[in-house]
């Protein structure tokens, strides 16, 4: 007598795609608003943070966590930018015009659904790049302007850095406008 042949065991789904959650974004939303507005209360010693500042500050960023898409995203980003201009922060202008952006994109991603909802990775990915993107061609344009003084000439070597922050840029809005041209990213329905 033969032995039976085996059968294959039935497939499975698999683990599925990468995934990352509502709540995990709202948390990273929340980092990125204090990480920015504690870079500009360190770069200005004499700022005037009251406890009442301190307390609307957490109740606009509690409305922020709460709902993304909100109003409460629009003011929490305009009274980044009022204290920008309250303040002096020099070179860490930097890394927090990188953190407005962040907030402004992880606010319009997060947005999109309830905290429960799960986001997959690959969907996020386009999204990264274009932020990515925008800081590669922002930030050394960002960089040069702060470093021009105040009133005067411009030093050789400072011209040579903008000549170069200017070709940055230009290289970033050909590579997006070829995008543009093959209709990267965008699909007609039907």
């Amino acid at each position: 007598m033969r032995p039976a042949a085996a059968t294959p065991a039935p497939a499975t789904a698999g683990p599925g795609p990468a995934t990352v959650g509502g709540a995990a974004l709202r948390v990273v939303l929340a980092g990125a608003v204090v990480t920015a507005v504690a870079l500009l209360v360190v770069a200005d010693p004499a700022s005037r943070v009251t406890p009442w500042a301190v307390l609307v500050a957490g109740l606009l960023l509690a409305a922020v966590v709460a709902a993304p898409g909100s109003g409460a995203t629009t003011i929490v980003l305009l009274l980044l930018a009022v204290l920008v201009l309250d303040s002096d922060p020099g070179l860490l202008l930097l890394p927090v015009a990188a953190l407005v952006h962040l907030v402004h994109v992880l606010a319009a991603v997060a947005g999109l659904g309830p905290a429960a909802t799960r986001f997959e990775i690959a969907a996020l990915v386009p999204t990264a790049r274009r932020y990515a993107l925008a800081q590669v061609a922002v930030l050394p344009v960002l960089a040069v302007a702060l470093l021009v003084p105040r009133g005067g000439g411009l030093p050789p070597a400072l011209e040579v850095l903008a000549a170069l922050a200017a070709a940055v840029l230009v290289a970033v809005v050909l590579v997006l406008a070829g995008r543009c041209r093959r209709g990267a990213g965008v699909r007609a329905p039907g």
